[in-house]
């Protein structure tokens, strides 16, 4: 930060000047630790977990994904067959 007034730099945590004296107007803030207390008492708060971080539920999510998915594959692995096919025959020379 730099004075407003005489422009040497200065640290932020002083309310004025050591060069010219020149006070400002904003006021001290003194650094305050934040405590996380759960809002709610007996609930799991969603926001709180980090999904990639755990592994237990990432293998849910993955049962869950797979169970959704055996129904499509019928239709998805034909169609994922016949586009790499189709761009290897087709594919554009430079």
């Amino acid at each position: 930060m730099f004075c407003t007034q005489c422009g040497k730099e200065i640290k932020k945590e002083i309310s004025f000047c050591t060069n010219c004296g020149f006070k400002f107007d904003y006021e001290v803030k003194t650094k305050t630790k934040k405590v996380n207390k759960p809002k709610t008492k007996g609930r799991i708060d969603l926001r709180s977990i980090k999904f990639l971080e755990n592994p237990i539920l990432n293998f849910i999510i993955l049962l869950f994904v797979i169970a959704a998915a055996l129904p499509a594959l019928p239709i998805i692995v034909p169609l994922a067959l016949f586009y790499f096919i189709f761009t290897k025959l087709f594919k554009r020379k430079k």
